[in-house]
C-alpha cells in the first residue's frame, strides 16, 4: 500500500469503517487505522504537484539575475547624437609610472572633438587632482597619452570629451602602487 493512499484515523468506529469501501483486514487496535479512500485517491498527487509548481515559480522569481561587465569603467551608452565611442584608461608600471590616455570618436560629420584627462589620487577618501592633459581637434577624433610619475597611493583618471557640443565623462578603474 502506497502512503499517498493511506489516511489514518484515529478512533474510528464500526459504522465509519464500514463507511469506507477497502479497510485493511485483521486490524484490531482501534487507536489508529489506515485506511484506502477511494473517494479522495488523487488528492494527494494533485497537492504534490500544485506545491512543486508554486515552489518552481517562486523559484525562478527569487533567484538573483547577474550582469556582467568587462572592466570597471565599462560604460552604458545611450543614444548619443555626435560621439560615436569614447574611453578613459590608467596604468601604473612597477617602478610608479602612470599612463592616462582618453579618446573621443565622433560620427560621420563630426567637425570639432575635445578630450582632457585628469589624474587622481585618493587622499583619505577623497579625490585629489594631481595633473590634467587637454586636446582638441578640428577632426571627429581626439585623444590625449601622458605619463606621470606617481608615488605610492590609488589612482585613477577621470575624462570629459566632446563631439561638435555633445559632451560625456567617464572615470577608469582604479589603480594601486
Amino acid at each position: 500500500m502506497k502512503c499517498a493512499e493511506c489516511l489514518a484515523v484515529l478512533g474510528m468506529d464500526d459504522a465509519a469503517r464500514n463507511k469506507n469501501k477497502k479497510v485493511l483486514k485483521n486490524v484490531t487496535n482501534r487507536d489508529a487505522y489506515f485506511v484506502i479512500v477511494n473517494e479522495r485517491r488523487n488528492w494527494p498527487m494533485k497537492r504534490v504537484f500544485r506545491m512543486a509548481a508554486i515552489c518552481m515559480l517562486l523559484c525562478g522569481l527569487v533567484l538573483p539575475l547577474s550582469v556582467h561587465a568587462k572592466e570597471a569603467n565599462a560604460q552604458i551608452m545611450s543614444k548619443m547624437t555626435n560621439i560615436s565611442t569614447y574611453s578613459t584608461e590608467l596604468s601604473i608600471s612597477s617602478d610608479g609610472i602612470a599612463s592616462a590616455s582618453g579618446f573621443v570618436n565622433g560620427k560621420s560629420g563630426v567637425t570639432s572633438t575635445y578630450v582632457k584627462v585628469t589624474l587622481q589620487k585618493s587622499v583619505s577618501g577623497k579625490w585629489v587632482d594631481v595633473e590634467s592633459w587637454e586636446t582638441s581637434s578640428d577632426t571627429r577624433s581626439a585623444s590625449v597619452a601622458e605619463t606621470y610619475q606617481v608615488s605610492r597611493g590609488t589612482y585613477r583618471v577621470t575624462m570629459i570629451c566632446s563631439a561638435d557640443g555633445e559632451t560625456k565623462a567617464a572615470t577608469s578603474a582604479e589603480r594601486t602602487y
